[in-house]
C-alpha cells in the first residue's frame, strides 16, 4: 500500500532495518523513566470501552460491536444483517481459517438482536473445544434453549447458542446437539463456529446455513491496524506496519498479538522499541 506517513529519519531507517519499528509517546512520568511505557488516556469513539490498563488483550479491546465495525467480507456482513435486521435470522455454520471475523460477526449480530442490557440473558456462548462432551449438549445447552426467556424492551424473543470451536465436538455431541435444534428451532437459534467445516456432520450442516470466511486481505488488515495504531497513539513506520501484515498472513488476532507484544515488548534506551521479523515468527510458531 502506499505510504501514508512522512519520511522516516536516518535513525528510524536504520532501526526498520533491525526489525519493526514503534515509537511511544513522549516520556512524561516518574514510571516512565523506570521503562515502563506511559498510561495513555484514549478518546472511546463509540466501540469498545476503552481503558488504561496495559494487560487488556488488543483483540478483545478493539472486537467490533456493530456488524459495520466488522472488517472485510461486506457480502456475508450484509446479508447476515439484512436477516438480522428482517427477523429471518437461520441456524448458521460460519467457518475459515482463524483470525477471520467469525466469532466478532455472531457476536455483533447477537448485539444488534438483544441490545446490551439483555445480551447476556439471551445469549449462551461456549467454546465447544473445551465443553465438547454429550453431556454439555444434554445439560447446559438443552436448559437454556427449553427455558422460556424475555427480551424486556426488546421485540426478538428468540433465543441464541453460539458455539465455538465446534469442529471439536465429539460425533456423539454432534448427533445429540441436532436432536436439540429440531427440538428448539422455533424459540432458540443456533450459531456453529468452526475451522474445518468437514469435521461437522452432514446432519448438522444440512439445517444450517453456511458462511465461508476467508483470510482477509492485506488491505482490510492494514486498515484496521491504522485505527489501532491511531486510537493507541503509536507511531509506526510503514514498513513496520507491512511486516505485521505479512506476518499475520490474513489473520487479523495474530496480527492484533504481534503489535501489541511488539508495544509491549522492552524498549531501547532512545525510546524505539523493536522486535525482528525471525524473533516474530519464533514467538507464533
Amino acid at each position: 500500500m502506499p505510504s501514508e506517513g512522512g519520511m522516516a529519519t536516518p535513525m528510524e531507517t536504520d532501526e526498520a532495518e533491525v526489525g519493526i519499528g514503534i515509537k511511544q509517546p513522549p516520556r512524561t512520568s516518574k514510571t516512565d523513566d523506570e521503562g515502563k511505557p506511559p498510561k495513555v488516556k484514549l478518546v472511546d469513539k463509540g466501540k469498545a470501552p476503552i481503558g488504561e490498563t496495559r494487560g487488556t488483550p488488543w483483540v478483545e479491546k478493539y472486537r467490533p460491536k456493530t456488524l459495520d465495525d466488522v472488517a472485510a467480507h461486506r457480502d456475508i456482513i450484509d446479508t447476515i444483517g439484512r436477516l438480522t435486521s428482517e427477523n429471518r435470522l437461520p441456524h448458521l455454520l460460519l467457518y475459515g481459517p482463524p483470525g477471520t471475523g467469525k466469532t466478532s460477526t455472531i457476536l455483533a449480530v447477537a448485539r444488534q438482536l438483544y441490545g446490551p442490557s439483555q445480551y447476556q440473558n439471551m445469549t449462551l456462548e461456549l467454546n465447544a473445544s473445551d465443553d465438547r462432551g454429550i453431556d454439555v449438549v444434554r445439560n447446559l445447552i438443552q436448559d437454556f434453549a427449553s427455558t422460556q426467556r424475555f427480551n424486556f424492551g426488546g421485540k426478538n424473543n428468540t433465543k441464541l447458542v453460539i458455539l465455538d470451536e465446534a469442529d471439536a465436538m465429539t460425533k456423539d455431541a454432534q448427533f445429540s446437539l441436532r436432536r436439540i435444534i429440531e427440538k428448539y428451532t422455533r424459540n432458540t437459534r443456533f450459531c456453529l463456529i468452526c475451522n474445518y467445516v468437514s469435521k461437522i456432520i452432514p446432519a448438522l450442516q444440512s439445517r444450517c446455513t453456511r458462511f465461508r470466511f476467508a483470510p482477509l486481505a492485506p488491505v482490510d488488515v492494514t486498515l484496521r491496524l491504522r485505527h489501532i495504531v491511531q486510537e493507541e497513539r503509536l507511531n509506526v513506520t510503514d514498513d513496520g506496519l507491512r511486516a505485521i501484515v505479512r506476518l499475520g498472513n490474513g489473520d487479523m488476532r495474530k496480527a492484533l498479538n504481534i503489535l501489541q507484544l511488539r508495544v509491549y515488548s522492552r524498549s531501547s534506551p532512545s525510546g524505539a522499541m523493536f522486535l525482528g521479523v525471525n524473533m516474530a515468527r519464533f514467538i507464533l510458531a
